[in-house]
């Protein structure tokens, strides 16, 4: 199984593609090698226990998706049962992680007024309660089913599905009755009658009870729903694009700040991008439109990551080099100023993973796509439409394929080994100018500077 994210919701899926669990959950994590004994005969081992957390709690899954009736302090108790079992002390090496205990139970989290959220068994039950951390005195009675501190030193606490907010020293917050409460990025989601309000940091209420899901989010924004209808909001909990569109996405910097590069938003299945002030960066006019660096590909210049959320890297003007649109079923090419360097005439626009490159398809005779490779910053094109696969090695160097037979050719399209070879090519520098292809039976070399290619014929394995 496989842990996936879009934007801040986590879910898993098998390694088919098949939905394990729903991209629902703020975290989402797989223990490899647990084994719970105490529910039925199983043993779940390999890709054993997934743990996602919901607000502040947390909850436990089989390999296939099955709720345990696991508690958080339950299923860590297993686990250091099961590290006993099959560890040992190891001849005296193995040393039990001292744990933070009160007379009252086991402690979770710490305020910063010495008191501290505490579980223990009761009755068959794990409950928690609110401790002074000086006297033991209860401050909060050992009956809740979840409790946790926040960012702001607050409590939040659940018993039987109703949620509560106190003090860090167990004093009741009143801010009227409500179903749900999630402190989320320094703000409160708070939901009564089944619809949502945002509160700030000093619990005031900013927006009304309107808002009935919320999806992405970082520290800048959050994507809502809104009378069935999607939006932004910032984080000061005003609303900064309109609510009108079928579906929001944004894409984020990976490193830096700010960390929202852009809004995407698509209305009638057309898409288009704003800026952070709800001014249009394009028009609404787009079927598709991707950046070059997204992490939903590798990229071999820039980052690699199997993670299905959005874009993108240090800085992005100089980081990303194109977006591939299309309009109807004709593709073509804007850059970073989302101005048109290719117009939608090409039947197929892909990514090369070469910021100035990208591979071009047309339909053959049976109806199926070939391919070629393009320049974007001079429009030439380098290689013509006879291939089945093109993708960017390294060092302006181009695996070319076609059916099984694979080669390499340089960025100005000339050939450098024939495609007559099987096998995936790997790639590496010798030396300046001095460079080495290999795959699963020869070495290819080439001397860039005086232009001379030779092949060493000696098997690389039996």
């Amino acid at each position: 199984n496989i842990v996936v994210s879009i934007g801040r919701k986590y879910g898993v899926i098998s390694n088919k593609g098949k939905e394990i669990l729903p991209l629902e959950y703020n975290f989402a994590h797989i223990f490899p090698e647990t084994r719970i004994r105490k529910y039925g005969t199983h043993e779940y081992r390999k890709d054993s226990i997934i743990e996602v957390r919901v607000d502040s709690y947390y909850q436990y899954f089989t390999p296939l998706g099955k709720k345990l009736p696991l508690t958080e302090p339950e299923f860590e108790e297993n686990r250091r049962l099961d590290y006993e079992k099959n560890h040992g002390n190891r001849g005296g090496n193995y040393v039990e992680p001292k744990k933070s205990t009160s007379i009252r139970g086991r402690i979770t989290a710490t305020s910063k007024d010495e008191t501290a959220v505490v579980y223990a068994k009761i009755a068959n039950n794990y409950l928690y309660g609110l401790v002074d951390l000086k006297t033991d005195v209860l401050l909060l009675p050992m009956e809740y089913n979840g409790m946790g501190v926040d960012r702001h030193n607050r409590i939040i606490a659940r018993k039987n599905e109703k949620h509560f907010i106190y003090s860090a020293r167990g004093e009741t917050i009143d801010i009227g009755e409500f179903e749900n409460l999630q402190e989320f990025n320094g703000i409160y989601k708070i939901t009564k009658d089944g619809k949502t309000a945002l509160f700030d940091s000093d619990l005031k209420q900013k927006t009304a009870f309107v808002y009935e899901d919320f999806g992405s989010a970082n520290g800048e924004v959050i994507v809502a729903k809104k009378n069935g209808k999607f939006g932004v909001i910032g984080i000061d909990c005003y609303e900064i694009t309109d609510f009108i569109y079928d579906k929001v996405e944004f894409y984020r910097f990976q490193f830096g700040t700010p960390s929202t590069a852009f809004i995407e938003v698509t209305l009638n299945r057309k898409k288009g991008y704003l800026n952070l002030k709800n001014e249009p960066l394009t028009a609404l006019i787009y079927d598709e439109i991707i950046p070059e660096c997204t992490k939903k590909n590798r990229s071999n210049r820039y980052y690699s990551s199997s993670s299905m959320e959005p874009f993108s890297h240090y800085e992005y003007s100089k980081m990303n080099s194109y977006f591939i649109y299309r309009i109807g079923e004709k593709y073509g090419v804007l850059d970073n100023e989302f101005k048109t360097i290719l117009e939608p005439t090409y039947l197929k626009i892909e990514k090369s993973f070469h910021p100035d490159y990208v591979v071009i398809g047309t339909k053959n005779e049976k109806g199926g796509f070939v391919y070629g490779l393009l320049n974007i910053r001079n429009q030439k094109e380098i290689l013509p439409y006879q291939y089945s696969h093109i993708e960017f090695l390294r060092n302006d160097f181009f695996i070319i394929q076609q059916g099984s037979k694979s080669g390499i050719c340089d960025s100005n399209g000339k050939v450098i080994v024939p495609i007559e070879e099987s096998g995936v090519f790997s790639y590496d520098m010798i030396y300046e100018g001095l460079h080495q292809f290999r795959n699963d039976i020869k070495n290819f070399y080439t001397d860039s500077y005086s232009g001379s290619f030779s092949v060493n014929l000696i098997p690389l394995k039996e």
